[in-house]
């Protein structure tokens, strides 16, 4: 699968940071600077098309706010911020998900909307979500989105 669009960048940072992001007017940048430090835990979930696959495998379900969910800090490209109690509800919901259930339905929107086989990266994709939010929760972290 290529990429042609941002991608996203999970993020998880002390609750204390969060705070002090939150009561920025320079939040973002100083998310995206966060980013490049590589100072905090960083996901990045693969391609484009990984995420499209991946949204529409988590949709419906308890878990899917781990993708999109919590306070928008910024509409285009997203960046949206879950505090650290969100966190850990969706580290406890990713936890009750199925990999192989979500490959299933979000390779069948990949398949159909853009000619596109995941080969088990939605799969994959989940895995690493979970165990990165389940981390994030267990430090008390909130966690950061941000499409870069």
């Amino acid at each position: 699968m290529t990429t042609s669009t941002p991608v996203p960048h999970v993020l998880a940072v002390p609750a204390d940071e969060h705070l002090r992001l939150m009561s920025s007017p320079q939040r973002v940048d100083r998310t995206l600077e966060l980013l490049d430090a590589d100072e905090y835990p960083t996901l990045r979930l693969g391609t484009d098309l990984t995420w499209v696959g991946l949204q529409a495998g988590l949709n419906n379900t308890p878990a899917a706010p781990a993708l999109s969910g919590g306070e928008m800090w910024r509409h285009h490209p997203p960046v949206h911020a879950l505090a650290d109690m969100q966190v850990t509800m969706l580290a406890d919901a990713l936890a009750d998900t199925d990999p192989a259930t979500v490959e299933e339905t979000g390779g069948l929107v990949l398949e159909e909307s853009f000619g596109e086989v995941s080969d088990g990266d939605i799969a994959a994709a989940v895995t690493r979500l979970t165990e990165f939010f389940r981390a994030a929760a267990d430090r008390g972290d909130a966690v950061i989105i941000a499409f870069v």
